[in-house]
């Protein structure tokens, strides 16, 4: 192997790791309402996570998920999710009690890559 095409083999290894991370980026978590592990005086309106990526959305296909539950397992959000841009956002129905509340999403960035996870507060 020559010397120049040595340098060009290094040189596209180079910019692969260096594009990849970018190319390969899944949707992440920006901003949530409430915030993680947040011990609220007051019950929430709605719930909503923001993240770092355009969600996509299809007609009619509930493809992007958010709940709330409370520590028995019953949803205490109105469905279907809601969704515009980067945000997700899901309506509480009527007033929370004191306790604390999971948050899971299951959410399909643009890429197409679906991510999904969880996170609770407390109204106390």
């Amino acid at each position: 192997m020559s010397a120049s095409t040595f340098l060009l083999l290094a040189l596209i290894l180079v910019i692969s790791h260096i594009a990849a991370p970018s190319a390969i980026a899944h949707a992440e978590i920006a901003r949530t309402n409430p915030v993680k592990s947040a011990i609220l005086t007051q019950s929430p309106k709605s719930v909503w996570i923001e993240f770092g990526e355009t969600l996509l959305t299809l007609d009619k296909e509930k493809i992007n998920v958010l709940k709330v539950t409370d520590s028995r397992g019953k949803r205490v959000d109105k469905s279907p999710t809601i969704v515009s841009g980067v945000r997700a956002t899901t309506k509480i129905v009527g007033t929370l009690k004191k306790g604390t509340y999971l948050v899971t999403y299951r959410v399909v960035s643009v890429d197409g890559h679906p991510v999904k996870g969880s996170y609770s507060f407390s109204v106390k």
